[in-house]
């Protein structure tokens, strides 16, 4: 493995740990705020949620990912 894979890897892994412990960090300050944010009810409401967002972003991701834009 070269040198610049290393480094490409290190990256992406260093952007992922970020926006992991951000996510931790703002689920965290919520559950400050309000005590009932980090409920059962309220992460199955949020999922039901994003759902339908998130399968709509799968169909733009592909495109841009494969390269198939103009």
């Amino acid at each position: 493995m070269n040198k610049e894979k290393v480094k490409t890897a290190y990256a992406e892994s260093r952007n992922i740990r970020i926006l992991l412990f951000t996510l931790v960090l703002i689920a965290e300050l919520f559950t400050l705020i309000n005590s009932n944010f980090f409920s059962a009810y309220n992460l199955v409401s949020i999922g039901q949620s994003v759902a339908p967002y998130a399968v709509l972003s799968l169909g733009a991701v592909f495109p841009v990912a494969l390269g198939c834009t103009d």
